[in-house]
């Protein structure tokens, strides 16, 4: 399963998020398994950061 993260104005985002420093294509978020998730960077242009 793979869940795509980006700004509000791509309705081909599962998650939307209307925020000027959220790229148009985010970030994909995907599960492995049922206790690993693998997050990757879409080239976005504030880059992507976990638990900060």
């Amino acid at each position: 399963m793979v869940i795509k993260v980006g700004h509000a104005s791509n309705p081909a985002n599962h998650v939307r998020i209307n925020d000027n420093s959220v790229s148009r294509d985010h970030l994909e978020v995907e599960m492995i398994d049922d206790d690993t998730l693998r997050i990757k960077d879409l080239g976005s242009t504030n880059g992507t950061s976990i638990g900060t």
